[in-house]
Order: C-alpha cells, then structure tokens, then sequence
C-alpha cells in the first residue's frame, strides 16, 4: 500500500514539475519575443475592429481584453490581426470599436504585435 502511494506522489510532482516548467518556458519565451518586436518592429496605428472581454478576470483593477484590429504594412497592405491584452479598468473606454491605438509590429510576421500605449500588458 506504501508503494502505490509513494507511486502516486512521485507522477503528481512529476506531473506538477512538467507544468510549472512548461509554464516558465513560455514566459520566458513570450518575454523575449515582446523584446524583440520592440527592438526590431515598426510603429503604427490600428483601429479597433472588434473588442471583447476575456472570461477570466482575475487581477483587482485589470480588464482583460480580446481585440481584433486592423492596420498597414509598411508597404500599404491591409492587415487583420487579433490581440489579447490586460489594460487597467480605468482605461476601458479607450479600447472601443473603431478607436485608434499604437501598436508595433513584428518584421517577420505582420500577426505579431504589441500593443504601445500606456498601462497595457501585452
């Protein structure tokens, strides 16, 4: 009986450490994939499609949100994307159908933004 719950406790902390693992990685990972579109990325102005809360709102004074926004390539083409972001409640009225927000795009992957204003997690 000792085996099988020793057994037991051995997959739930392994189960537990795989988690904890895989969540740090992507952290980690996202961290520097924000950087580098900060780095390396142009700077323009998109205009909200379409917004709408997350289901999950879990940080006192934080709205997460989803949007769907529109703006040009550097060469003028058209271009949709999707963006979640967590922005202080105070500001929710600045993320309304078509307002205009500054974000700046990745150079490899016009889908890769981050939003540039203030008080924005991206």
């Amino acid at each position: 009986m000792a085996n099988i719950g020793l057994a037991f406790a051995i997959i739930v902390i392994s189960c537990m450490f795989v988690f904890f693992f895989i969540v740090t990685k992507n952290t980690i990972s996202m961290n520097r994939d924000n950087e580098r579109i900060k780095n390396e990325g142009f700077k323009t102005e998109a205009v909200i499609k379409k917004t709408y809360p997350d289901k999950v709102q879990n940080i006192e004074g934080r709205t997460h949100i989803h949007l769907d926004v529109m703006f040009k390539r550097s060469d003028g083409t058209p271009v949709e994307t999707k963006k979640d972001i967590s922005i202080l409640t105070f500001n929710s009225n600045s993320y309304r159908v078509g307002e205009k927000i500054n974000i700046i795009v990745s150079p490899d992957d016009s889908n890769a933004i981050i939003v540039n204003e203030d008080n924005v997690k991206n």
